[in-house]
């Protein structure tokens, strides 16, 4: 299995005196992949609104693909193995699960942008 490379973002002044950790926020991200300046804009917006906003990586090593025929061909092989998808989402869960600014108690959601559909 490869480095996943992820995007974690929160508003720390919201954990400032509170009884615990925020609620997460699992993206996942856009064709292009995790690295890419919209999936970091919908995590800071979303720290802003009070949640902890964790970008997975589904395609490996934090790539960002602008190139077409390399974009397929990661879609492909994610298609082809839907199980090492899986082990992606399940790993960036884990991770986020595991951040002391997410609560332990609290609430877990999910969105995804176009790869998200794939999630």
């Amino acid at each position: 299995e490869t480095d996943l490379e992820a995007y974690f973002a929160w508003d720390p002044s919201l954990l400032e005196g509170g009884d615990g950790g925020l609620p997460g926020v699992l993206v996942a991200h856009t064709a292009i992949g995790p690295q890419e300046v919209f999936v970091h804009t919908c995590c800071d917006a979303l720290a802003r609104m009070g949640f902890a906003a964790f970008a997975l990586d589904a395609f490996g090593a934090g790539k960002c693909v602008f190139d077409k025929a390399e974009r397929d061909a990661l879609f492909g092989a994610l298609r082809v193995d839907r199980t090492r998808h899986a082990r992606r989402i399940l790993k960036a869960y884990e991770a986020l699960i595991e951040q002391p600014e997410v609560s332990s108690t609290g609430s877990i959601f999910g969105i995804g942008f176009c790869l998200g559909g794939m999630a």
